[in-house]
């Protein structure tokens, strides 16, 4: 029998991040088996968790006994994410309003935020509060998205309305488009699982909202204002607005484009520099304070601040850590305690996802958190590697050492998430964080001279002159970015192992190990060549993709490592083009695009496939089978010509037509027996199938 050590590796020197693994590998166990009763997973964590504690009460075990020590916890917090996932899911309640819409006909839903524009489209965040169920009117809980069609005349909207609608609502379904990003699945993880489209004539009003407002809500209002009134030009206003209040509805596109490619993205939003900031303006203040029993009062009201001010944002979830890992640091201050920043890391990451399991899967908080991890594994091996003799140098090999420490774990995640790798990025990041913290504290002076009555349109002048010049060179730097940077496709094995390679790699940059250059190396290999597999497959596909878009027909036939458009004069906007066609021709790696095909029959995999693009009328007794017809809103609808001339082992409905339409359609052509696949009630038509 021996002691317990005083650190043995049951305790290692970073206990959170032990226990943040563990959570998070519940939270996605979770994922896996989300139908699961938040009783059962409960069940469980206090099994463990009792099978924990007993396992620690002896203060002397045997050796055999530490790993199930070890065990029995890692699987209580295993559990414990599960258990949290389960109860963050609206879908475990009883209030539910999902559970009763089969026999419902109303719903009283409220207002929850500003409408928000779209092309055709009115979107209404409403949160549904009482259902019409069995004629019965039921307490209910739950979001959903309302789609109001554009008409001339809408009525005002405003947070705090309780409207009737009709409970004609639909349940939101991934596009199904190759690699496209599944809307489906992160509507889920914000409690979102059900949208309704209606005309304005089927809501009426039954409540307007209270003329009182929260005071967070009109402090924004009068920041927003204030920009109205001194910063004439839109882009600078815009760019005010998304870095300062986390409200980006009318950031110029082509602008967030541009800094996307020039990987300067975060400087608009709302993350860690701006804490880092705000925190620093706050210190600075009372850095005269010539008493220390006064430092509490100071560190105190400057936590107070970064909260009051992430609660201004909205409460951004890159903010809330940023916010929750300075309150931590901040305590071990007060405290006088002192932990290794990578353990301070682990526990905001901990308790940020007790509070929303659901941030695992957001993509800025995993920005965010792997390049302040990356920041502070790497930034002092970094620093070490150069000594400039000036104290204008120092600063300046300090900006660019944080710079690519950051993108030592960030950049393979950019790569998987945005396929692109900012190249000029180290070139403009110390522009990019001179020019925030100038717009930054020039926007905090701005709202202060505003709010006591002094001039200050002369303040928004000089924010608009250095916001146009930051802009042009950062659109420069864009033109000059390799497109080939542009269009890189990794899956998730490939991130994994780029990931492990990245790594390996640094680690024997640190530490001279022959084992981590060796792991690396090896992962480098094994990536290397699986993209050159994945490569020669590419070469040989022959495939056709009938997209699931609104309103337009859209399709491609990818031959080797080239993609022909089927329509020729059909040309989607830029978003369509960005988010339905780009996806599929990188993960098909068909980045190459040939000018659309004259036929309209493809023979693929045996198959033969026919577009149908005309309006005329087929003449009676003609005779051409097919596998699969795809028809559009460009055919003049036969349902019996199109069966009895083409006999085809299924009809495909592509994204042209209206709901009503396309529904009309299908039914007409299940009567006759026809088998029916309409694309934006089943997904994109992918042939052969996707595996």
């Amino acid at each position: 029998m021996n002691r317990i050590p005083k650190n043995p590796a049951l305790l290692p020197a970073h206990p959170f991040l032990w226990l943040l693994t563990a959570l998070c590998a519940g939270i996605l166990l979770h994922g896996f088996i989300s139908h699961t009763a938040p009783l059962l997973w409960f069940l469980c964590c206090l099994g463990s968790g009792i099978a924990a504690l007993a396992l620690h009460l002896p203060r002397s075990v045997s050796n055999t006994a530490q790993p199930l020590r070890m065990l029995s916890l890692s699987q209580a917090f295993l559990f414990l994410g599960a258990t949290l996932s389960s109860l963050q899911d609206v879908r475990s309640s009883k209030r539910w309003y999902g559970h009763y819409l089969k026999q419902a006909d109303a719903l009283v839903v409220s207002v929850s935020d500003d409408p928000q524009p779209k092309t055709r489209t009115l979107l209404l965040p409403v949160k549904v509060e009482r259902i019409r169920y069995r004629e019965h009117w039921l307490p209910v809980e739950g979001w959903l998205q309302l789609y109001l069609y554009k008409k001339d005349s809408l009525p005002a909207f405003r947070p705090g309305q309780k409207w009737l609608i009709p409970a004609k609502v639909n349940r939101i379904r991934a596009s199904g488009n190759p690699n496209a990003f599944d809307y489906a699945a992160y509507a889920a993880r914000q409690g979102i699982f059900y949208q309704a489209f209606l005309s304005p004539a089927d809501i009426r009003l039954l409540q307007e909202a209270h003329q009182a407002t929260a005071s967070l809500t009109s402090l924004r209002r009068a920041m927003a204002h204030c920009l109205e009134v001194t910063v004439k030009d839109s882009i600078t206003r815009s760019l005010i607005a998304a870095t300062v209040l986390n409200e980006r509805a009318t950031l110029d596109e082509q602008l967030w484009q541009a800094y996307s490619v020039t990987g300067i993205v975060h400087i608009i939003a709302i993350s860690g520099m701006h804490i880092v900031l705000l925190a620093a303006f706050i210190l600075l203040l009372f850095k005269w304070l010539p008493f220390p029993r006064l430092n509490p009062f100071k560190y105190l009201l400057a936590m107070a601040a970064v909260w009051l001010y992430v609660a201004l944002t909205a409460f951004p979830p890159s903010a809330v850590r940023a916010a929750v890992m300075f309150s931590l640091s901040m305590l071990g201050l007060l405290l006088q305690r002192n932990s290794p920043p990578v353990n301070t890391w682990a526990a905001a990451g901990f308790l940020l996802l007790c509070y929303n399991p659901n941030w695992l899967y957001n993509i800025g908080v995993q920005l965010s958190f792997l390049a302040v991890l990356s920041i502070l594994l790497f930034y002092p091996t970094i620093r070490s590697w150069y000594k400039p003799a000036h104290r204008i140098g120092a600063w300046l090999w300090d900006a660019l050492a944080v710079s690519l420490a950051a993108q030592v774990l960030v950049a393979p995640l950019v790569i998987y998430y945005f396929h692109q790798f900012p190249l000029l990025r180290l070139v403009a990041n110390l522009p990019a964080a001179l020019f925030s913290m100038l717009l930054l504290y020039g926007s905090a002076c701005l709202f202060l001279l505003y709010a006591i009555g002094l001039p200050c349109q002369w303040l928004g002048t000089a924010l608009s002159l250095l916001t146009n010049a930051f802009n042009g060179l950062v659109r420069i730097l864009a033109a000059y970015t390799p497109a080939r940077m542009q269009t890189l496709y990794i899956d998730t094995f490939e991130y994994w192992l780029l990931m492990l390679a990245t790594a390996g790699i640094c680690l024997f940059l640190k530490y001279r190990s022959s084992r981590y250059l060796f792991a690396g190396g090896l992962c480098g290999l094994i990536l290397l060549a699986d993209l050159m597999i994945k490569d020669q497959i590419a070469l040989r596909q022959k495939r056709v993709v009938v997209y699931n878009t609104a309103r337009i027909s859209l399709a491609d036939v990818f031959s080797g490592r080239r993609s022909y458009p089927v329509y020729k004069d059909s040309i989607p906007d830029r978003k369509t083009e960005q988010y339905t066609r780009w996806p599929a021709r990188l993960a098909f790696r068909a980045m190459d695009t040939a000018a659309a095909l004259p036929q309209r029959v493809y023979r693929i995999g045996g198959k033969r496939i026919l577009f149908l693009d005309h309006s005329g009328a087929i003449a009676p007794g003609s005779y051409f089978p097919v596998d699969f017809l795809v028809v559009s809103s460009r055919c003049a609808f036969d349902p019996e010509a199109w069966y009895n001339t083409f006999h085809p082992g299924k009809i495909i409905i592509d994204g042209s037509l209206p709901r009503w339409k396309a529904l009309q359609w299908s039914a007409q052509l299940k009567a006759l027996g026809a088998p029916v696949y309409w694309v934006q009630e089943e997904g994109a038509w992918v042939y052969p199938p996707l595996p």
